[in-house]
This record gives C-alpha cells, structure tokens and sequence, in this order.
C-alpha cells in the first residue's frame, strides 16, 4: 500500500496495490420473486417505423414454437403494436405479489402499458424519466414466472430511457432492426430513367434490358467509389447514394429523338469531361452558380419533363389504347397511393411512397390484362455488360446541349454534399470532398457510356434520410449499391421491370418531377425574391420554355441545323444562359 493513501482507488495511479478495491459498476434490478428469466434479449432501432415490433412479435412467436416459455415486455411505451399484433385487449389483474401478465393463444406472456388504460389504444404522452420508471416496474413487479426467453420492445432511437433501461435490466443480447432505407430511395431513380429513354427511342426488348443493366450497375459503382475515395481527387468519402438523375432526362429525350443512343452516350462522354473539370475548378466556378440560376434551371426542368408524365399516364404515345380508361386509372390509382403515402406514411412507407405506388398500379395493371411476360421469359439469369454494345457518336450541339446539364449537376451535387455533412456530420464540406465527388461523377460517367450506363447524379433523396436518421456509416449506403450492382447482373430481373405499364410510370413519376419543380421554387426563393430577381427567373424560363414549345422556332432562314439542336430541343441550356447573363447584368438589389 502506498505510505500516502487517499483510499481514492478510482484515481490512483499506483499499480499492483493490494487494497485495490474493484469499482462498482451499474447494478441490474432484481426481479420479481415470483419471475424466474433466464435470458433477456433487447430489440432496438434506430428510429421508428421500421417494423421493430413486428420482429419483436415474430421472434416471440419463432421461439414459443421452438417450445421455449416466452414473454414479451413492452418499453416501447407510446403505442399498442405488441398488445395489437397478438390480439390481446384483456385488462390485467393482480394479487398480492404483484401483476399478471396478459397471454396471448399460443401462450406468450405480454405486458405492456397498453393493457392497464381503460381503452387500449388511448394515446400515451409520458416523458422520459415517468416511462423509465414504468418500465422498471414491469420487470420488479411483473409476476413473470418461469420464462426461458423475453424479447423488450424497446422504444425507437438512443434516448436516456433506452440507455436506463439497458442498464437496470440483464439483458444477454440485443437484436437491431432497420430498414433498407437508402436502398428504397434508389431503386425508382436508378430504374425509372432508362426506361423512358429506351421506350422513347424505340430500343429493342433486348437492348432495354441491357441499358437498365448499366445503369443500376454504373449507379451501384459510382456510389462505392464516392463512400470509398480511390485518392483525394477521385471520390468524395461522404455517405452519399448516387442513381441515375431525372434532370437529364429533358436533355437526353431531346437527343435521342432527334439523333439515336449512341449520340446520348458520346454526349455523356464530353459531359462527363465537363465534370471532372467544374471539379477541379470548383472554387473559382461555382460563384456564378447563385442558388437563385440554379433553382431557375431547376424549375425549367422540372417544367419540361411534365408532358413526359402525362403522355405515359395516358398509356405512352403509339399505344392502341393511348389516353383510354384503363391507362387513366391505372396512373391514377399510383399517384393516390404516392400521395397517401408520401403525407399519411410513416418510415419506410413514406420513403418508400413512390416505389409502393408503382407496386399497387403494377398490380392493378396485372389484373386488368396490361402486363406482358413476354420479354422475360428468354432473358438470362447472369449476363455482364458488354463495353461499346450500343456504340458511341459524337455531335457537337448534343455534347454543347449535355454539357450544360452536367454543370447545373455538379452544383446541384454542392448541394446535396453541403446538405449531407450539415445535417448528419455537423459540419460544411471541405473543398477536397467537394472537388472528389464532382470529379468522380464525371469520370464514372464517362466509363459508363462506354458500357450502355446513363448519367449519373447525387441522390437529394438522400439528403433528408442523412438529416433524420443521422446515420453516415459507409457500410450501410455500401450495402445498398452491392444490392443495385448483383440486380444490374441479373437480365432476369431487369426483364421483369421493362413490363411496368407506362400508365404506371406516369402516375408515380409526376410527383417526383413536381418535386423537381417545388425544390426549383425553394431555391429561388431561399433568398429576398425582389423585382430583380423576378425578370431573371421571369425572362429566362420564358425563353427557354417558350422556345422549345414553337417547333421549327430557330430553323428558320439564317440559322444553321445545330442552333435548333443546342437552343430548340430542350429547354435547360437556354434558360441556364439567360439566367446568367441577367444576373450579370441587372443592377445588383440595394441592400
């Protein structure tokens, strides 16, 4: 023993002490007397509405058919979903050692705060600390008997009352539920896009499933080297999804109605070029980009791609049964459920809205005789994409056309960079991230066209899941892309997807491209809206749409074929230019 003891064990620095006493660590609750548990497993998420106690409930059930004693105890105070999922609405009773759980038919012990109010879905509002007592209760004075398993439901997230539970009870494993979110997020981007291209173009059955192939695989691979950076200049090493961009699709439809795939993929070659050199000058660039001539370029997008939606609402141009009923309530019946959804949902139904919407009108569809099999049977079970399948051209006016839109993008990827650090990691993006990110999305893109892939874009989707849940861990956006790079392997499964109705694709895309517009709006708005900043928005969306609606409106006498091929065919580069030429050159608003 030291000559000098303060009898401060837990702040002595002496070694090999013989009064060393063990510090007393947290003390689990002893439980009831009359409760013999032998194991006590948590079941946690990260956030609600991901289905937690449905895996409480399943896991209860799996192992009561196992012939173990299970009970369930219910932490996850505010709502009746444990009581519900088994049908039990009987009141508890009591005696003289305590409370008498509930069971359900198969005879699994229930308590849960649910079965003591007079009515059992009545809404509960308690606090932390009133709900981390109730729960001790439920384990000190719960007459549990002779249990081999309990599952806690634990309540959503890592509040004081999840940390004070795990802490008072002995709890010997832990089951974490979650959900799939970013992979949900995915899916309708990744897929939608290509298949409004190649119907618009007229591919083949064969080269429809190849060019959803790339895509999901080209998405898949640029999400990995954006998570996993291959050095400081090529990938950003943020938790970002990366899919194929509804923005481009104006540009892209414009390119291949008037010239074929090929051009559209010799175009994303030069766009991606553009890309990579926005990226290594980002600083000095991105200060022409003001969020007021980005949010206008946005609004023009998502202007212009409402024709598209409603055309497939209607059943898709050359269709037999273009604009008849079955197409009209097909789209609408998916629209009703994204709708529904999107403002009634909760977790992965709400951020699933559109992906369940397509699901609900494809079975409709399949019910009312307009889903053909055809295509799917032949296609194989494993294919990789051939490089220069479709083969690639050059145009100067559809590289010009492109170019724009890759570099309204990469301001757009500022964004939604700038968005994901902010509401997940606490902090701004550093000018290396910023640069890495722009940087890989124009070298992926490039390598995509050379295999059939389209443009790929940041996912702001993404964003608002970073900013709720808060969760960045690499590999969980890694596992997503894996899940998109095995499907993009799979012709089976890309077939399958080529036979969603287009009524069913219009009624589930014209709310994202609504969503295109509004985030348009917001961003014009994000700043003082003055009389200055109406003549450029103003100005600039009257010419770019306004020009693109006049067919033959710059073919006329004096203009060469390429001008109506940059400026005529779609909206975007016209408005991008005008947008920034007034902004130029309009007064600056006093401040």
């Amino acid at each position: 023993m030291a000559e000098e003891c303060s009898h401060e064990c837990s702040s002595c620095g002496v070694s090999g002490c013989g009064d060393r006493t063990a510090e007393a660590g947290p003390s689990t609750l002893a439980p009831n007397k009359r409760s013999n548990v032998k194991h006590v497993i948590g079941v946690v998420s990260g956030k609600g509405g991901v289905g937690k106690s449905l895996v409480t409930s399943l896991l209860a059930s799996e192992m009561n058919k196992r012939g173990h004693k299970v009970a369930i105890l219910d932490a996850d105070i505010t709502g009746p979903s444990i009581p519900k999922s088994f049908g039990v609405d009987a009141r508890l009773t009591g005696d003289a050692d305590g409370i008498n759980p509930a069971a359900s038919a198969s005879g699994i012990k229930l308590m849960s705060v649910n079965l003591m109010l007079p009515e059992g879905d009545m809404p509960v509002a308690w606090r932390g600390p009133v709900v981390t007592g109730a729960i001790k209760q439920f384990w000190q004075e719960v007459n549990w008997g002779d249990v081999d398993y309990m599952f806690v439901d634990m309540p959503p997230g890592t509040s004081d009352v999840f940390l004070t539970v795990f802490q008072s009870l002995p709890v010997d494993g832990i089951v974490t539920v979650s959900a799939p979110q970013e992979l949900v997020a995915m899916i309708v981007g990744c897929v939608t896009p290509p298949i409004i291209i190649a119907g618009a173009i007229g591919l083949s059955q064969a080269d429809r499933v190849l060019l959803i192939q790339a895509s999901l695989v080209m998405s898949a691979v640029c999400t990995i080297i954006q998570l996993y950076p291959v050095n400081k200049y090529f990938g950003s090493g943020l938790p970002v999804i990366m899919g194929i961009s509804f923005a481009y699709v104006p540009t892209l439809l414009a390119i291949g109605g008037q010239f074929d795939l090929p051009t559209i993929l010799g175009a994303e070659i030069v766009g991606g070029c553009v890309a990579i050199l926005f990226g290594i000058f980002v600083k000095q660039i991105r200060k022409l980009f003001l969020p007021l001539i980005t949010g206008t370029v946005i609004f023009t997008i998502g202007l212009s791609l409402y024709p598209t939606a409603v055309k497939y609402m209607a059943g898709g141009v050359g269709s037999a049964e273009f604009g008849g009923l079955k197409n009209w309530t097909v789209a609408l019946v998916t629209l009703a459920v994204v709708v529904l959804l999107q403002n009634f949902g909760k977790g992965v139904l709400k951020l699933g809205a559109i992906l369940w919407g397509m699901i609900v009108g494809y079975v409709l569809a399949l019910c009312l005789g307009m889903v053909d099999f055809s295509a799917v049977v032949p296609a194989g079970w494993f294919q990789l994409a051939a490089p220069m399948h479709f083969g690639i051209k050059f145009e100067i006016s559809a590289c010009i056309s492109l170019a724009v839109v890759y570099i309204i993008n990469a301001v757009q990827t500022i964004g939604d960079l700038s968005s994901t650090t902010m509401g997940g990691m606490d902090r701004m993006p550093t000018d290396k991230e910023l640069s890495g990110g722009i940087v890989a999305q124009g070298v992926v893109s490039i390598a995509g066209a050379l295999f059939g892939g389209l443009p790929a874009a940041t996912y702001s989707q993404n964003v608002g899941i970073v900013t709720v849940n808060r969760v960045i861990n690499t590999a969980v956006f890694a596992f997503a892309s894996l899940v998109l790079l095995v499907s993009g392997l799979v012709p089976k499964l890309s077939a399958v997807l080529t036979t969603i109705p287009q009524a069913v694709i219009g009624g589930a895309t014209i709310s994202v491209f609504a969503t295109i517009t509004m985030t348009g709006i917001r961003m014009i708005t994000s700043d003082h809206f003055t009389m200055r900043s109406s003549a450029v928005v103003g100005l600039s969306v009257a010419l770019g749409v306004g020009i693109t609606q006049v067919s033959g409106s710059l073919q006329g006498p004096g203009f060469p074929v390429w001008v109506n091929t940059v400026f005529g065919s779609s909206p975007i580069v016209v408005t991008a230019i005008m947008a920034i030429i007034l902004n130029l050159a309009l007064p600056k608003d006093k401040k």
